[in-house]
């Protein structure tokens, strides 16, 4: 019995080490890192919402406190306990000069919202819900990356969150190309591109 209760106290223990954030000494200097040049939204909560306390320059050094491991970064901000922003933001090298914002490119940003609207409405015609949900497992280009969460059916829509190689989640609805998904420990929905899933 007390062998029983001993090796439980110490797996228990093992497992609160595992599950702690990583500890104050070892924060992390990083730099905010957007391919557009703009801000990087700081969070209340480590996911995509009505919860934004701020926003980082680009290029604005910040510390991290710890990773989360889904795609997420506490940070520090502003006197708070913690914040959060979207990890793949993050840079540990100063990036250079922002590259330039949409109203400055060559390109028509009117032309490229319609394209966008174009393409949704072509997608969205595909919709089908399926009658009976099924798991899927993520599956990245590369074993060490991540399967992007995006808001609508495009890979032009805002990132809500990321998933690595075997994340599993549960299709609710395919669309052509994509598969709108819950995230069963979230509660997360959105859509993700049918070729980096697998059942």
């Amino acid at each position: 019995m007390y062998r029983k209760f001993l090796a439980v106290l110490i797996a228990a223990a093992l497992a609160a080490c595992l599950l702690a954030p990583v500890a104050a000494g070892a924060e992390e200097t990083m730099y905010v890192y957007t391919q557009n040049g703009k801000g990087l939204n700081v969070r209340s909560a480590p996911q995509v919402g009505n919860n934004i306390v701020g926003s980082a320059r680009y290029g604005e050094r910040v510390t991290v406190a710890y990773h989360l491991g889904n795609g997420w970064s506490a940070v520090y901000w502003s006197g708070s306990d913690y914040c959060y922003v979207q990890t793949r933001f993050l840079t540990y090298t100063r990036p250079g000069s922002a590259s330039p914002s949409p109203s400055q490119s060559s390109g028509s940003a009117a032309n490229d919202s319609a394209a966008t609207v174009s393409e949704l409405n072509r997608i969205f015609k595909t919709y089908s819900r399926v009658s009976r949900p099924y798991r899927v497992t993520v599956r990245p280009a590369r074993a060490s990356g991540w399967v992007n969460l995006r808001f609508a059916p495009s890979k032009q829509t805002e990132v809500m969150g990321t998933y690595r190689d075997n994340a599993q989640l549960t299709v609710i609805a395919e669309l052509s190309g994509w598969y709108q998904v819950e995230d069963p420990q979230t509660g997360a929905v959105g859509y993700m591109s049918s070729q980096y899933v697998f059942r």
